[in-house]
C-alpha cells in the first residue's frame, strides 16, 4: 500500500523521489531488503531522461534520452546481463569534416586528449577554458585547443568557461573509446529494474508530481499529485535541474526545513545543456556517410547513423547532437525549428543536398530537456568551485534525508546511466545502514 497521511510512518519505510536509473535501482535494493517502498514518479512513465520511442514501421527504437553505454562500466553490463537485455558493440568508421573534406582523424584522435593529459597540471579554481589558455597556448595548438573545447561542451554539455577542468581528470575521449548500445531500446533496463521493484513489493505512483518534502528526523511528508505521503525517510533522485528551481515554477520542489549544507552543495553543482535530433531517410542518401562524423557547421556539429543500417526499405537513421551552450540556444525552440537548425547542419557534409534530404525524410524526432519542467536540462557537471559538491550533496541527512542520481555520482560517472546506477544503489546501502542502526 502507499505510504499516506495521516497514518504514522512505518519503521523502515522509504519514499523514493523519481523512477529515473537511480530511484528503481534504488527501489529495488530497498524492496529486496523488505522495506515498505513506495516510488513517486512525476510523468507517466519510468526511465527519466532515458526516454525510448518506437515509432511505427521497422521496430527500431528511437532515443531521445540517454543512447550509448561509454566505456565498459561493470554494474551496467552487469545489469543487462542479469536482465537479459541485449548489448552490442557500436562499430563504424570516424570522421572528420575538416575544409569542406572528411578525413580521419589526427593521431591522437580528436585533438582533445593533448588537454586531457594534462588535466591533472590545472588549478582547482580553474575553468578548462582557462586551462586550455594556459596549457594549450599559441598558434600552433590552435586546433587541438579548439577540439578539446568542442568536446567538452558537446560530450559533457557543458559550457567550457565554468566547468572545472579538474572534475573531469579520467574522463577525456579515451575514457569512451568504446561504447554500446540497446537495440531493443534503453528502456528496456528500467524497466526491468521498476519490475524487480514492483516484484519485491515496491509501490509505483506515476504522473505524481512531487511539489513539496516536509521532514524531521525519523518523519518524512511528501506532497506528490495532490495527495500526502509519509515515511520514515525519503530518498530524492530528482534531476539537478528540477533541485534548482525557484519556488512556483513547474516541477519546483519545496524541502522544508532546508538543510543548509546540502543547500550549499547542490549550489556549487550545475545542469549541462545538450540537444538531439533523429531523423530518418528513405535510402538511398544522396551521400554514403561515416559512422560517426564531428566538425559540421551550424548547430548540430556531430552525426552518428545507427541502429541498423540503412539497407533495403529499412530507411537510414541519424542522430544530430550538440551541447553546451549551443544547445541552450535552442531550448524552447518549436520542434519544426530545431529539424530546419538540424538539416542545415546535415548539408554542410559535401554531397548532401538539403533539397535531396527534405524529399528523402519519413520522420523526426526531438526532446527539449531544457525546457521539460521534470528534467530542466540534460546532465550535470561541476563547475569552477564545486570538486567536492557532489560528495557533500550525497551525505544522509539525520538518518532520513538521502539523495541520489547521476550529478552525484563519482567522477567519471558522473552524468551518465552507469553512474546514476551506482549512486542509486550506494544510497540504498546508506538507508539500510541507517536502519540497522
Amino acid at each position: 500500500m502507499a505510504l499516506s497521511a495521516p497514518v504514522a510512518p512505518v519503521s523502515g519505510s522509504i519514499a523514493v523521489l523519481g523512477a529515473g536509473v537511480a530511484g528503481l535501482a534504488a527501489a529495488a535494493e530497498l524492496a529486496r531488503a523488505g522495506r515498505e517502498v513506495v516510488v513517486l514518479e512525476a510523468r507517466e512513465r519510468v526511465g527519466g531522461r532515458i526516454h525510448t520511442l518506437r515509432p511505427p514501421g521497422d521496430g527500431r527504437p528511437v532515443e531521445l534520452g540517454a543512447e550509448f553505454i561509454h566505456g565498459e562500466p561493470p554494474s551496467l553490463l552487469s545489469l543487462a546481463q542479469t536482465a537479459g537485455v541485449a548489448v552490442e558493440e557500436s562499430t563504424g568508421d570516424f570522421r572528420e569534416l575538416e575544409r569542406d573534406r572528411l578525413r580521419l582523424p589526427a593521431a591522437g584522435g580528436s585533438g582533445a586528449e593533448a588537454l586531457f593529459d594534462r588535466l591533472g597540471e590545472a588549478l582547482e579554481g580553474e575553468s578548462v577554458a582557462d586551462f586550455a589558455a594556459r596549457a594549450l597556448g599559441g598558434q600552433g595548438h590552435a586546433a587541438a585547443r579548439r577540439r578539446a573545447l568542442a568536446f567538452v561542451e558537446g560530450f559533457h554539455a557543458a559550457d567550457a568557461r565554468w566547468v572545472s577542468a579538474r572534475s573531469l581528470i579520467g574522463a577525456g575521449p579515451e575514457e569512451a573509446e568504446r561504447s554500446f548500445r540497446l537495440p531493443e531500446g534503453y528502456d528496456a533496463l528500467p524497466r526491468w529494474l521498476c519490475a524487480m521493484a514492483e516484484g519485491s513489493g515496491a509501490e509505483f505512483v506515476l504522473g505524481s508530481p512531487v511539489t513539496r518534502i516536509d521532514w524531521e528526523r525519523g518523519s518524512v511528508t511528501v506532497q506528490s499529485g495532490g495527495r500526502p505521503y509519509r515515511a520514515a525517510r525519503v530518498l530524492v533522485t530528482l534531476p539537478l535541474g528540477v533541485l534548482h528551481a525557484p519556488s512556483g515554477v513547474p516541477g519546483a520542489v519545496r524541502l522544508e526545513p532546508e538543510p543548509s549544507r546540502a543547500r550549499r552543495a547542490l549550489e556549487r553543482l550545475a545542469m549541462g545543456s545538450a540537444c538531439r535530433v533523429v531523423l530518418r531517410l528513405e535510402p538511398p542518401l544522396p551521400a554514403q556517410l561515416p559512422g560517426f562524423v564531428i566538425g559540421l557547421g551550424g548547430d548540430f556539429p556531430v552525426w552518428w547513423t545507427g541502429p541498423g543500417r540503412g539497407t533495403g526499405t529499412e530507411g537510414v537513421q541519424l542522430t544530430g547532437w550538440t551541447g553546451g551552450p549551443s544547445a541552450r540556444q535552442l531550448a524552447g525552440r518549436r520542434e519544426e525549428y530545431v529539424v530546419e537548425r538540424a538539416l542545415d547542419s546535415l548539408a554542410t557534409l559535401p554531397g548532401m543536398e538539403r533539397e535531396a534530404m527534405e524529399s528523402r525524410l519519413t520522420g523526426a524526432w526531438t526532446h527539449d530537456w531544457q525546457s521539460d519542467p521534470y528534467a530542466r536540462g540534460a546532465y550535470s557537471y561541476v563547475p569552477v568551485g564545486g570538486l567536492n559538491a557532489a560528495e557533500i550533496l550525497a551525505e544522509p541527512v539525520e538518518d532520513t534525508l538521502f539523495f541520489a542520481g547521476e550529478a552525484l555520482a563519482a567522477g567519471p560517472g558522473r552524468g551518465t546511466v552507469h553512474g546514476a546506477l551506482d549512486s542509486g544503489r550506494r544510497a540504498a546501502r546508506r538507508i539500510l545502514d541507517a536502519g540497522a542502526s
